[in-house]
């Protein structure tokens, strides 16, 4: 079994793990990734177990969970969790801020589908996304 605390970083450190479940606990999280150059990046949404469509209407369905992750931290944000129903009530400035920037490497298995999800419902528009299965013949 894995479990993140078995992980350590260049410094030997374990990482550290936050979870939000407001928004303004969100966007105090999100300032920590603020300055990172690379993240991994993943989105989490409700699944439809009858035919793998979702089908989901509200955007808490459309995108439940984003996860970010730095070398030294890992932050849980729990959009379904928040209170609201829009974009501005559900995304801390902060994280819209980290999506955003082309600056800043968000890294991730099938990122592509987290970006669609995220212009679609959400109407952002992610930069600076590297799809990480790209690199399975490289290696």
């Amino acid at each position: 079994f894995f479990s993140p605390t078995m992980f350590r970083n260049a410094s030997g450190k374990t990482v550290e793990i936050e979870v939000s479940t407001k928004l303004a606990s969100s966007e105090l999280l999100a300032k920590k990734f603020k300055d990172e150059k690379v993240l991994g990046f993943d989105c989490e949404w409700k699944w439809d177990h009858r035919d793998g469509f979702a089908r989901y209407k509200t955007l808490k369905e459309r995108v439940s969970m984003i996860q970010v992750a730095s070398e030294s931290r890992i932050g849980i944000f729990r959009l379904a969790q928040h209170v609201g129903t829009t974009c501005k009530e559900l995304i801390a400035p902060a994280l819209k801020d980290i999506i955003e920037d082309d600056n800043i490497r968000k890294t991730g298995q099938s990122i592509m589908g987290d970006c669609w999800r995220l212009k679609s419902d959400y109407g952002l528009k992610p930069k600076g996304m590297f799809e990480l299965s790209f690199l399975h013949k490289v290696i």
